[in-house]
């Protein structure tokens, strides 16, 4: 199970339902975890202190979106399409842990008092550009078309629970 309710955003926030059938509901998180990246990097030429708290609440934000693809998104993406998932998901999970070490490696410096992080930060950004293309052509097309089709796709709903959500219909 995955530990965002300390997180600075809410999975509300970062994954909010569509209010309209077919409004894109990923769009806007990179955006919000984008601008706690770019609030730490320029905070980091001014206050290492301040930096470092917005480098804890990017972390964080990013963190609870990585934990919550591997531990819902992909399985049931792996589970509606089977074997021809199996190879992208992969991919995304080797991507997450790839992610996650280059997190500790600046936050380590960070907390070490180091600000001299740009290396993991150009590679940190490298692998999110390569990785959001992938899941905003590959996963997040199909996850949309297959909700759209059946409603039965695992969202997380307001708390961060997931799991089958109602049909617009009645409403």
């Amino acid at each position: 199970m995955n530990n965002c309710e300390g997180a600075p955003l809410s999975h509300s926030d970062l994954y909010p339902s569509p209010a309209v059938e077919g409004e894109n509901l990923f769009g806007p998180v990179l955006e919000t975890i984008g601008m706690d990246f770019h609030r730490f990097q320029t905070l980091k030429k001014t206050s290492l202190s301040e930096a470092r708290v917005a480098f804890a609440d990017f972390k964080a934000a990013l963190t609870c979106r990585i934990e919550w693809e591997d531990e819902t998104l992909l399985p049931a993406f792996d589970r509606k399409l089977g074997a021809l998932a199996g190879t992208i998901t992969a991919r995304f999970r080797t991507e997450h842990d790839q992610i996650r070490s280059l997190l500790t490696a600046i936050d380590t410096k960070l907390t070490k008092g180091d600000p001299a992080t740009e290396s993991e930060e150009t590679a940190l950004e490298a692998l999110l550009g390569s990785h959001n293309h992938w899941e905003h052509e590959i996963v997040y097309p199909a996850v949309e078309l297959q909700m759209t089709a059946d409603r039965s796709y695992p969202r997380p709903a307001k708390g961060g629970a997931s799991g089958p959500q109602p049909s617009n219909a009645a409403e």
